[in-house]
């Protein structure tokens, strides 16, 4: 039985210790992910080429053809549209908008410049699959801080592998400062009780957490009670099994396989170099002109000197062709159209919104993912609120979202066009083209007193710009005797 015993707590250690070396293997890949993101790719290809090119190979001269396309912030930032248009929020109570608590919770947002950290989040998103937003206290107000997981790990929710019970990030990192005394081992926990600073070290069954104690923070401590765990995760697919996405986003290994055939052609353009070859000739020779690097054959009986330049012929308008068409698949599969890829201009609304129309369905779709975390980080920023701002919010608030949808700009003749077509189709009236030509600043009703005054003034205009007519003088015919003779005595 103690044997058992001890078998059973050797297999739980070693599975706790293998899934916390999993998850520092995760956040590797989320790093190298998000240096992809921002482009700093050189130390990845510098380690690919050293394992994927024979050592015979001239690795040295390879690397310094390095060259890459930024591929993956392209592509991401062309693919994130969830929130390319502002959304509206809205505060309700059993079902009816607040307008106080709706008012007071945009201006907590704006304050935190929550459109363009969500149009980020969004992006992330993409990237990792897993995104974390946080609201916290800075500067005497409310922000949302963007966690990234390779800055984070969790403890899992006994009976729900998708929710961490506590969330652990990264505060501050080396790279960040200079200071010798730069520590990397404090964290901020979070969890539904509030966040707290601690510091971590070990890992596995050996990992330890304790209270931070140092003085670099203050005496940092939010014990505000929150309804959900505060680190939001967003994610664009449904969690099942794992908390965290398995796996790297594939965009990440195509992008850097194109940069190495990228730079195989560099290398490749660069040795299109014309050679001297020379036949007959002492090394000794000199070459007075031209390039004097060559190939020498020495002389032989019978052998005539010469001298040509051989040029190399190694199909760099194939090996070009081959990276481009590379580049062009990728970002098809994910839904960017041809137009969009060559950089060709759209003239039109139209236009614009037909080469992007799988792109706005596919993120039409993404919104469905957003709703709930979204609600869940709105619910936390109220209950800080409460405890540091200056608005309270009731308890039995809710939020309601509506995501606006992107719009493209219609030449006057499309407009008029469209609009055209749907009255005729019966999808609007007059009433409402007046009012989308006012931008929404009108109503129904005053929309319609419009309509009104305009058909009056047409009126009033198309007699003004009528042709002036001749008209008779009551008694005389025009064109008659008696007429001209009028007409003389009036001149007279």
């Amino acid at each position: 039985m103690l044997f058992q015993d001890i078998s059973a707590q050797i297999i739980k250690d070693s599975q706790i210790q293998a899934k916390w070396k999993s998850d520092q293997e995760r956040r590797y890949l989320a790093n190298f992910a998000l240096d992809m993101y921002y482009g700093l790719y050189s130390d990845y290809l510098n380690r690919k080429i050293d394992t994927t090119v024979d050592l015979q190979g001239d690795l040295l001269e390879l690397k310094k053809y390095i060259d890459t396309m930024d591929i993956t912030k392209d592509i991401i930032t062309d693919i994130s549209t969830v929130f390319a248009e502002k959304p509206e929020v809205n505060v309700t109570i059993e079902g009816v908008i607040h307008d106080d608590y709706t008012e007071a919770l945009n201006s907590i947002l704006e304050a935190a410049d929550w459109f363009v950290t969500f149009n980020e989040l969004n992006r992330l998103t993409n990237l990792f699959f897993d995104m974390t937003a946080v609201p916290v206290t800075r500067n005497g107000k409310i922000e949302i801080d963007l966690i990234t997981p390779d800055r984070a790990f969790i403890d899992n929710n006994d009976f729900d592998p998708i929710t961490a019970e506590v969330f652990y990030y990264l505060i501050s990192e080396l790279p960040n400062s200079q200071d010798k005394a730069t520590r990397t081992d404090v964290y901020m926990a979070c969890s539904k009780a509030g966040k707290k600073l601690v510091t971590v070290s070990g890992y596995g069954t050996k990992k330890i957490v304790t209270p931070y104690t140092g003085s670099g923070y203050g005496d940092f401590i939010d014990d505000t009670k929150y309804p959900v765990n505060p680190a939001i995760m967003f994610r664009n697919y449904k969690a099942i099994n794992s908390f965290w996405h398995p796996g790297l986003n594939p965009l990440i290994e195509n992008d850097l396989n194109i940069c190495m055939r990228l730079t195989e052609y560099n290398m490749a353009t660069a040795y299109q170099i014309p050679l001297l070859v020379t036949v007959g000739l002492p090394d000794s020779q000199k070459i007075t002109k031209g390039q004097k690097a060559r190939i020498n054959i020495p002389p032989n009986m019978g052998v005539v000197g010469s001298a040509n330049y051989l040029t190399p012929d190694q199909k760099l308008d194939v090996l070009g062709k081959q990276v481009y068409d590379r580049v062009e698949r990728l970002k098809l599969s994910k839904k960017l159209s041809k137009s969009t890829i060559s950089g060709q201009t759209a003239t039109s609304g139209y236009e614009l919104m037909l080469s992007k129309a799988e792109i706005l369905e596919w993120n039409k779709k993404q919104r469905k993912y957003y709703f709930l975390p979204f609600q869940q980080l709105c619910k936390c920023i109220m209950a800080m609120s409460n405890k540091y701002g200056k608005y309270r919010f009731a308890e039995n608030c809710e939020i309601d979202i509506v995501f606006g949808d992107q719009k493209f700009m219609e030449t006057p003749g499309e407009k008029i066009d469209r609009q055209s077509k749907e009255i005729l189709s019966g999808l609007k009236n007059l009433v409402d083209i007046e009012i989308e030509n006012s931008d929404g600043t009108l109503d129904r009703k005053e929309a319609m007193i419009r309509i009104a005054e305009r058909k009056k003034e047409n009126k009033e205009l198309a007699i003004l710009t009528a042709p002036d007519m001749e008209r008779a003088k009551p008694g005389i015919a025009p064109g008659t005797k008696a007429e001209d003779q009028e007409d003389q005595e009036e001149t007279k």
